[in-house]
């Protein structure tokens, strides 16, 4: 079963943020781009808090320049650890 929307360019994007919007500017998709827009990064050693800097650094810089400012201020970066602290 396919659990992610393949976006393979720009217009694809930009016809799935559209589709469907009907009162305003809301999307009746809106909750499935979120969860598309959302990055979880298992591990916060040094490797994954690495990652999830760069990908930050991503989504403010190459999604925010290719995308527009809307679509990156959704990306969402979650990094899980099931220590009680990063970098132990």
């Amino acid at each position: 079963r396919l659990h992610a929307k393949l976006l393979s360019n720009l217009e694809k994007a930009s016809a799935l943020m559209s589709y469907g919007a009907g009162d305003g500017n809301r999307n009746r998709y809106d909750g499935e781009i979120d969860k598309l827009l959302k990055i979880v990064i298992v591990g916060a050693g040094p490797t994954g808090v690495e990652l999830s800097a760069e990908m930050s650094d991503f989504a403010h810089k190459e999604v925010r320049q290719r995308y527009g400012a809307a679509v990156s201020a959704r990306v969402r970066i979650i990094l899980v650890e099931a220590l009680p602290r990063i970098l132990g």
